[in-house]
């Protein structure tokens, strides 16, 4: 399928601003595609927080390669929610699917607009994300700061902090009383590729099947006034549905098809 001008605009800002070349000037389809001018992105990591430890984790729903799980918290009620799912795709085509702001609410539960507020660093940056009410839940919306990390294996880790409000574009969400900010405690992503071979019938050749352990594990506060029993069993149904809908999406997207400069594949 043809990309609209706006598609083609949306990738450059990602590979140029998000992942800072030393050229963004001059990058062209032909360097994204090759994966010329790469360079790694940092090694220091940050803390990882409120992480939950395995033996804690109690397994709520599972469908093929998915597998939801949840676990309480010390001084809380709402869960702690670890998603686990294994999909076809590149580390580059995921990473661009993740934040291709006009799609998430193609794939993530109730999601009706998201949208990159502010460049942090070349790897860092701060979104909102406004999410639709389904009665008794009123409209919520959630702005977050993400940090992405490779590491020497290849895997890539995603942290998510809470993010407070900096400036007047997000005061104006504050001010709507018809959205409720939803607090973010903890949230990670890690993803890890998978090795697989698979051998041609004709030419008896291995060829490599790219394949990824996606991990996600967060906590989040809705706020208002929900009981919490209710908050625990829409959030479980929330993030299955939101997985599955990306494992669904991830493998044909058109995101497949680049490679950003400063990610090293296996």
């Amino acid at each position: 399928m043809a990309k609209t001008r706006k598609t083609k605009d949306f990738l450059l800002f990602l590979l140029i601003g998000i992942f800072s070349l030393t050229n963004p000037t001059n990058i062209s389809a032909e360097q994204i595609d090759k994966g010329t001018e790469r360079e790694s992105l940092t090694k220091k990591k940050p803390a990882a927080k409120n992480l939950v430890p395995i033996a804690q984790w109690r397994l709520e729903r599972s469908k093929e390669n998915l597998k939801i799980y949840s676990a309480k918290n010390e001084g809380g009620s709402t869960l702690s929610i670890k998603a686990e799912l294994q999909v076809k795709s590149t580390l580059s085509g995921f990473l661009l699917f993740l934040q291709d702001t006009e799609n998430i609410p193609n794939w993530l539960e109730n999601a009706n607009h998201s949208q990159v507020l502010t460049q942090i660093s070349q790897n860092k940056n701060r979104f909102v994300t406004y999410f639709d009410g389904v009665w008794p839940v009123k409209p919520r919306h959630m702005v977050i700061e993400s940090e992405i990390v490779q590491n020497d294996d290849l895997s890539i880790d995603i942290f998510v902090t809470d993010s407070a409000f900096k400036d007047e574009e997000e005061k104006q969400v504050t001010e709507n009383k018809k959205s409720i900010k939803i607090t973010l405690h903890h949230a990670h992503w890690q993803i890890s590729p998978i090795i697989r071979t698979k051998n041609d019938d004709n030419t008896q050749d291995a060829q490599q099947t790219n394949r990824l352990l996606i991990t996600y594990q967060f906590q989040a506060d809705p706020n208002g006034a929900l009981p919490k029993w209710l908050v625990n069993r829409m959030t479980v149904t929330s993030i299955f549905n939101t997985m599955n809908n990306l494992a669904y999406l991830l493998p044909n997207s058109e995101w497949q098809n680049y490679q950003i400069p400063h990610i090293n594949e296996p």
